[in-house]
């Protein structure tokens, strides 16, 4: 008959072990929680950040858009989506020739991320009642396929920016359009003095250090 040996640790041994494992995790978890609180709110952003394009501090949800596909008559819900960075092409009083050259660019840049393109998406924003003729069906189709039509309200777009260090932002007037992350944060601007290497630096940088959806 054999017995089987119990290994027995004193109370110290045990609570010394445990403290030391509660402080192991507090130093992993640290960094994540100070960089969400950062990402959120703007706090101890660095001022010289490697972003070409203008942050939006802090970031906004885009459920505060009300965004609505277009034939549709259900808010987008991005929960029901799968997880991409998004672009959004305000054109909340027509496409002008600067919103055809955003779309152009942001097209473009779409194309040269290559093998990743998939984990991005393009959104034009129309405004609530902006009417679609026929000429500008024809060209979305032919210049941007698998470009997505959005409605929203002007003053929804002005109150989300209203919010943040672009309170006194004018999409339309200024050519501005802009970076969502995967989670439904709209975080980066750019305007007509972007280029689309630029861009794309970013967005590629972006891709390299967030998860695949």
């Amino acid at each position: 008959m054999t017995e089987q040996s119990e290994t027995h640790f004193a109370p110290e041994a045990v609570r010394r072990g445990r403290l030391m494992a509660a402080i192991m995790m507090l130093v992993l978890a640290l960094p994540l929680v100070a960089a969400i609180v950062v990402y959120r709110t703007g706090i101890g952003m660095p001022a010289g950040t490697a972003n070409e394009g203008v942050l939006l501090t802090p970031p906004q949800p885009i459920e505060q858009l009300a965004l609505v596909e277009r034939d549709s008559t259900q808010p987008w819900d991005i929960r029901k989506e799968r997880a991409r960075w998004r672009l959004l092409v305000p054109a909340l009083a027509g496409c002008d020739d600067q919103c055809k050259q955003n779309l152009y660019l942001t097209r473009q840049v779409h194309v040269r991320l290559a093998k990743d393109a998939y984990r991005m998406e393009r959104f034009i924003l129309l405004g609530q009642n902006e009417p679609v003729d026929a000429e500008f069906e024809e060209f979305l189709q032919r210049e941007h396929p698998g470009l997505r039509t959005m409605r929203v309200s002007e003053d929804r777009l002005t109150e989300l920016l209203a919010a943040t260090n672009l309170a006194t932002s004018q999409p339309d007037d200024e050519g501005h359009y802009y970076l969502m992350d995967q989670r439904g944060f709209v975080m980066m601007a750019y305007h007509r003095e972007h280029t689309g290497n630029q861009l794309l630096a970013d967005i590629k940088r972006m891709l390299k250090v967030t998860y695949e959806g």
